[in-house]
């Protein structure tokens, strides 16, 4: 499992499901979201920051 951690929540792969798919969560583990959801395999999920002009 890879997580990253950004403020309040932390983004990671998983097995959960049939296959593995990218999650986010809140840092206390609460409101699980799973972000994809493809036939293939999700990985390598990363935080990028918002460009504020």
């Amino acid at each position: 499992m890879v997580v990253y951690r950004t403020g309040n929540c932390l983004l990671f792969n998983s097995w959960r499901d049939a296959d593995m798919e990218v999650h986010v969560i809140d840092a206390d583990g609460r409101n699980r979201k799973r972000m994809t959801d493809s036939p293939g395999e999700d990985f390598n999920a990363g935080w990028q920051p918002l460009k504020v002009e």
